[in-house]
């Protein structure tokens, strides 16, 4: 239903006639204040109309609105020729144009909780202004948590001219006048006691607003609920039931042992593993080599009663060297004779019988495996380079001892003076590195022996274990490089 003409209560009318007397003759910012649906709107409207001898610019502050948009819907409807920066605070506007102003005017801002604090510093400032006789009021309309809010940042010595003007709750006999005058207006007669009518008005709060709700009920009754789409539920379901079955599907299916394919090893891959097979063994044989020699010697000590002190020291655990040893095996390259590994890799090295500690009778000895590098090629093949080493008198046996490996010629010249020319020293080139080499060995347990006689003799840390044919690639040196500057 739509009002054609708006009225007003008693109760709304006496303050009606309070806010008309405050803007003739008051020097303050009102400021209407209560809840949403009291009907402050309807009464800042009454008021502009009442004025008729004063000219009123009426503003509904939408919301986000920012300063330049409010001052230029109000200096609008003020100004009779409208040439004004919306930039510049309303009071130095007006002062610079009072000549253009009525004699009285009224500025109306309805919603103002949605303006800028710079607005409502502006609007104190107008209420206060004198402009050679001309008098502007202003009056806003906000809720009483907002205008105490607003109350609350100002300074608290200063007092701020601002008249606050509160609506009133409705009585239960101006709601039920309201219900009626809704009544008359709308030409029906709803089917609705007056009983009834009465109680539910009595629970109301007071404002305008539920008076105007109730009505529309008792008019229209409760709204339809909207329909829902008849092909949501089925859809729904349809949608349902394929996601279950996709993931049944999907649990079948990996439950389901998968057939493991077999992979046919290629000739290179077999004797690439063969030959990594036999270095793995070769690698390790002095390791346990050393603790089977080891529990031996325990054996020996605990079944004769020898004085420990008096049996010959064992070697150096290889653990280092085999350490060392380890990070070296990408350096490894297949040779014609790594063929003839992988066509019977197994029948290079014995087994080892180890006589427990609880036997009476003394450990065996270890045979060594057949796979001595008494049968390898001549490393001194690998060896040959550029410098011209004479490969028939270079024969190379089978293991020796890294002792440095550095870049600078000076840092080579400084080991080398350390070693005061010992015949057995060596040096190779390996791409742009020196290295550094001890000896020339049949055995890797003489190698690491004499790597034990090394570390006591010039307190170096312990050698590289190498054997020729993994450091095949390096260039052997003729002569040791001399001190020169190349």
């Amino acid at each position: 239903m739509a009002l054609n003409s708006s009225f007003l209560l008693p109760s709304q009318d006496a303050l009606l006639q309070r806010l008309q007397h405050v803007v003739l003759y008051g020097q303050q910012l009102t400021v209407l204040t209560g809840d949403d649906g009291c009907g402050k709107t309807s009464i800042l409207t009454a008021l502009v109309e009442e004025l008729t001898e004063v000219s009123s610019a009426f503003v509904t502050c939408p919301m986000h609105c920012d300063s330049a948009e409010i001052r230029r819907k109000i200096l609008v409807q003020l100004l009779s020729e409208p040439a004004f920066d919306d930039e510049i605070p309303m009071p130095e506007t007006l002062l610079k144009l009072a000549s253009s102003l009525p004699a009285a005017s009224h500025i109306v801002l309805d919603d103002a909780h949605y303006l800028p604090l710079e607005i409502w510093a502006e609007c104190i400032v107008l209420s206060q202004l004198s402009l050679n006789g001309r008098r502007i009021t202003v009056t806003l309309s906000t809720t009483s948590q907002y205008l105490d809010s607003v109350i609350a940042q100002l300074p608290e010595n200063d007092d701020v001219p601002i008249l606050p003007m509160v609506v009133e709750p409705l009585g239960n006999e101006e709601r039920e006048g309201l219900y009626y005058i809704l009544l008359s207006r709308s030409e029906q007669v709803p089917f609705t006691p007056r009983d009834i009518v009465t109680e539910q008005l009595a629970k109301q709060n007071g404002l305008p607003a539920e008076v105007v709700s109730l009505f529309e009920l008792a008019l229209n009754g409760e709204p339809e609920p909207t329909p829902q789409k008849a092909w949501l539920k089925p859809a729904i379901a349809l949608l349902a039931a394929v996601l279950v079955g996709v993931l049944g599907y999907l649990l079948i299916s990996d439950s389901e042992p998968q057939p493991v394919s077999s992979k046919t090893m290629t000739v290179s891959e077999a004797r690439a593993h063969a030959v990594n097979l036999q270095y793995a063994r070769n690698l390790l044989l002095p390791y346990f080599e050393y603790r089977v020699e080891l529990s031996n010697r325990a054996n020996i000590v605990a079944t004769a009663s020898i004085d420990p002190a008096k049996v010959d020291p064992l070697p150096a655990e290889p653990d280092a060297e085999l350490n060392k040893a380890t990070g070296d095996a990408s350096q490894i390259k297949a040779t014609t004779q790594d063929a003839d590994i992988a066509s019977n890799p197994a029948s290079k090295v014995e087994t080892f019988a180890v006589n427990s500690a609880t036997s009476s009778e003394p450990a065996t000895k270890i045979t060594a495996p057949t796979s001595e590098p008494q049968s390898l090629p001549q490393p001194a093949q690998q060896l040959e380079s550029s410098t011209g080493v004479d490969t028939s008198q270079t024969q190379l046996k089978a293991y020796t001892l890294q002792l440095a490996s550095v870049k600078q010629r000076k840092s080579l010249q400084q080991i080398l003076a350390r070693f005061a020319d010992d015949p057995q020293v060596r040096v190779a080139k390996d791409k742009q590195r020196w290295v550094v080499l001890y000896g020339d060995f049949v055995s890797n347990t003489e190698a690491l022996q004499q790597g034990q006689k090394l570390v006591s003799q010039y307190g170096i840390s312990q050698p590289w274990l190498r054997a020729w044919k993994d450091i095949g690639h390096y260039d052997l040196q003729k002569a040791l490089p001399s001190r020169e500057i190349p």
